[in-house]
């Protein structure tokens, strides 16, 4: 009995090792099929890529021919303009250069001409106001005499260099820069002569209210006294 089994068991092992083997047969005749057809693929693209290609018409060539011509043409002329157009490119490069100078130079005098315009614009209107202000205190009861004659010459001063600051068109720069510091100075004094002016005004008019005050007060105590009398 066991040796019935045991046979069993062996024919049931070599039959397993003939199916194993059969598959590996199949396995390996199916990669080797593989492996020659990429092989023939191979060979027949490297086929493909050594063939000649096909000769384009006569036109193209022609027309290939003329623009190479074209074009070395094209080059030859440019490197001779390129020779002779050096100094000319040069000349016009310099007068440009100049031209933007002069300009920018023009744009900087003009602005320095409107900036000084417009400082000798705001120094004759101060200069005025000044003026207009030094005669209101002209005659003032509160002033001395020796203030009367500072205001007097204060204002002969702003009159004299007011217009003399003005722009003359004969005028060098270094007068027309003389006159404006003059007129800037007479102006400075003015206005120092007009503070002192409103002080003594503001303590004359503190006075004045106070005198008023006292005749009122004198009035009511002789009208008191009138009534006592009475």
């Amino acid at each position: 009995m066991y040796t019935a089994l045991y046979e069993k068991g062996l024919r049931c092992l070599y039959s397993l090792q003939q199916q194993t083997l059969v598959v590996c047969c199949s396995k390996t005749f199916v990669l080797l099929l593989k492996h020659q057809q990429q092989q023939q693929q191979q060979q027949q693209q490297q086929e493909l890529t050594l063939a000649v290609a096909p000769l384009p018409p006569l036109q193209q060539l022609q027309q290939q021919q003329q623009q190479q011509q074209q074009q070395q043409q094209q080059q030859q002329e440019e490197g001779e303009d390129d020779l002779f157009s050096d100094e000319e490119t040069n000349k016009k490069k310099k007068k440009k250069h100049k031209h933007q100078k002069h300009q920018q130079q023009q744009q900087q005098q003009q602005q320095q001409q409107q900036q000084q315009q417009q400082q000798l614009d705001m120094l004759h209107t101060a200069a005025r106001a000044a003026l207009a202000q030094l005669k209101t205190f002209c005659g003032a009861p509160f002033l001395s005499v020796q203030q009367q004659q500072l205001l007097q010459q204060c204002m002969q001063r702003l009159q004299q260099h007011t217009p003399a600051a003005a722009p003359h068109p004969q005028q060098t720069p270094a007068a027309a820069a003389a006159a404006a510091a003059s007129c800037h100075a007479a102006v400075i004094a003015a206005r120092e002569l007009l503070q002192e002016c409103m002080q003594q005004a503001d303590v004359w008019a503190d006075g004045f209210r106070g005198w008023e005050l006292l005749q009122e007060c004198m009035q009511q105590a002789d009208v008191w006294a009138d009534g006592f009398r009475g």
